[in-house]
């Protein structure tokens, strides 16, 4: 009897709950007609999630994941699994593999049938239909006189209702929605133009408007709220306050991997514009001078049309060589604890935003703060037994590395040149040499060279104490390590934190302390036991549970920490290492 698996999925929040349930009920009554078992502990659903991607749909992934525990897949119709040929097509590899079948119910189609995929084509060209309509519908609006963005600083929505629509429920529906100036915000922009043509910087005015407690334009959620000089900075830029409305600026995108929407700009040309005297709230020449003067002042650095900063006027693009940059955090107020005058470092909302935004107001030297952090590296993971450890999985990967498998495919590989070379040689004699001849025999005979000195050093002593004291030697200065190469450092840092933040506090004692935690593991590709290590600079050592007696560490990830100084390609390539004498 064949094992039967469900999936049901429904697309908006807005639809029924019980539509999941249809689908599953539907389904059930398919196998029962064909007398199939299905298995409850097989009935998978992912609600309110979108069919653009599987990335997104943890039920779809864990359905196939367990394939081998059902022989056929039933959901109500293959748009329900995906809306575009690329996963569909995934599906179909893994069921094939496995040798599995999906039907869709509401027609009893195969997956693998002509007309479930010719379906397959038609369910992501509704996608793309949909997209354009939804656009074509905005820009419609838009010409008709409604505002079709979000809420915008300085003015308030309203609903238009003068077309007296309603719906089947006798309801009053809007036509759409119209900008209305709110006469106290507007006061809030107009000092801010004005302060900025009389040259106060925007870092300036943002601490001015927090100083003065000035309701800012939206509340960041766990930070509370506070004027920034970037939301100054898009606000000087907005045409809008002048009266000139945009439309297309920009296009949004889905990514099929990720499921996160990207915007991208379109070009001007295609941009749609109107003016609307009702909704203007500073001068066209004062907007006009204060572009004059934003211009004059960004020299440095090159932005965009948007006042993002893409590059400096030598054309390279900014990019930060400090090693600790994107790692730490202010743990007053959650925001980047990062660089900020003459290799100073602080929080950059105090710092941009003044002190109602963030009450850590320590400052530490870079030098100290590298000191600090990377003494605490040491001092707490590269523990003589956790580096010991290291060096045994080096020798066991290395020893991988010169697996019987690709010694003999090398030595298959140099049986197949060894004929080739004698067939050519043979040739030659009969035929007479030739150039072509000759260039084919020396290229065999030199991969032949490379063949047998690769075969020669996997088959020298590996060096293991050797390797193990250059390990040693490399982490006896980890700070010069760590400097020496920033950009691996940085890499280092990431395998070592994954998403965490190293955080930031002021401390009566030590001026300041830095605290958080990093994930460490261990084992091969199959189980991994992790553990959450706690690091503190201020602390000797570091305290780590785990249910193993094998120290915690990951030769990957302490791998990726130590390849900054090249000892990682050491520690994982045969090639790379000298054999012992």
């Amino acid at each position: 009897m064949n094992r039967v698996a469900i999936y049901a999925r429904m697309s908006l929040k807005k639809q029924s709950s019980e539509s999941t349930s249809d689908q599953i009920a539907r389904c059930r009554h398919f196998a029962d007609q064909r007398g199939w078992q299905v298995v409850e502990e097989l009935i998978f659903t992912d609600k309110a999630v979108s069919g653009g991607t599987r990335y997104n749909r943890p039920d779809l992934l864990e359905v196939i994941d367990r394939i081998s525990e059902w022989d056929v897949l039933l959901c109500y119709d293959f748009t329900r699994l995906a809306r575009n040929s690329e996963d569909l097509g995934w599906i179909r590899n893994k069921l094939r593999v496995s040798r599995r079948k999906s039907y869709a119910v509401d027609t009893g189609l195969d997956i693998f049938n002509v007309g479930a995929k010719v379906m397959g084509v038609l369910g992501e060209e509704y996608l793309e239909k949909l997209r354009h309509d939804t656009r074509r519908g905005l820009q419609g609006q838009f010409e008709r006189g409604f505002w079709t963005g979000g809420t915008v600083y300085g003015y308030t929505s309203e609903p238009d209702y003068s077309s007296g629509k309603k719906n089947n429920r006798g309801e009053r529906v809007p036509d759409g929605y119209r900008l209305k100036i709110d006469e106290d915000q507007a006061a809030v922009i107009r000092r801010i133009f004005a302060d900025y043509i009389a040259g106060l910087s925007g870092k300036a005015i943002a601490k001015a408007l927090n100083r003065e407690h000035v309701p800012p334009p939206k509340k960041r959620q766990h930070r509370g709220g506070s004027w920034a000089p970037t939301a100054i900075r898009a606000m000087l830029l907005n045409s809008l306050y002048k009266g000139e409305l945009v439309w297309g600026k920009t296009e949004t995108y889905k990514d099929h991997e990720t499921g996160i929407r990207k915007r991208y700009r379109c070009p001007e040309n295609e941009w749609i514009r109107r003016d609307d005297s009702t909704l203007v709230i500073v001068d066209p020449s004062e907007w006009e001078r204060a572009q004059t003067a934003r211009k004059k002042r960004s020299r440095s650095n090159r932005r965009d049309s948007a006042g993002k900063i893409v590059g400096n006027r030598q054309g390279g693009r900014k990019r930060s060589k400090n090693l600790l940059a994107g790692w730490l955090q202010c743990d007053d107020c959650g925001s980047a604890f990062n660089a900020l005058y003459h290799r100073t470092w602080g929080c950059g909302y105090r710092y941009n935003r003044g002190i109602e935004a963030c009450q850590n107001s320590v400052r530490i030297p870079q030098g100290e703060l590298e000191d600090r952090v990377l003494g605490g590296l040491e001092s707490q993971f590269l523990t003589p037994k956790n580096v010991d450890y290291v060096v045994q999985q080096a020798v066991r990967i290395v020893q991988e590395e010169r697996s019987d498998s690709r010694t003999r495919s090398d030595e298959h590989r140099l049986g197949e040149l060894e004929n080739e070379i004698d067939n050519l040689i043979e040739l030659a004699a009969t035929q007479g040499s030739s150039k072509k001849v000759a260039l084919a025999i020396g290229d065999r005979e030199g991969e032949v060279a490379e063949i047998k000195s690769r075969l020669a050093r996997r088959k020298a002593p590996l060096g293991s104490e050797a390797l193990a004291s250059k390990v040693r030697q490399t982490l006896s200065d980890l700070g010069n390590m760590f400097r020496s190469s920033p950009e691996d450092a940085k890499k280092a840092l990431g395998a070592l934190l994954g998403e965490t933040r190293l955080r930031v506090r002021q401390d009566p004692e030590k001026r300041f302390s830095v605290f958080g935690d990093a994930v460490l593991c261990f084992g091969g590709t199959g189980d991994r036991t992790r553990t959450c290590t706690s690091f503190r600079t201020e602390a000797p050592k570091a305290t780590a549970s785990t249910n193993s007696a094998t120290p915690a560490v990951d030769t990957r990830n302490l791998g990726a920490l130590l390849g900054c100084v090249n000892a990682g390609s050491a520690m994982v390539s045969a090639e790379g290492i000298e054999p012992s004498t």
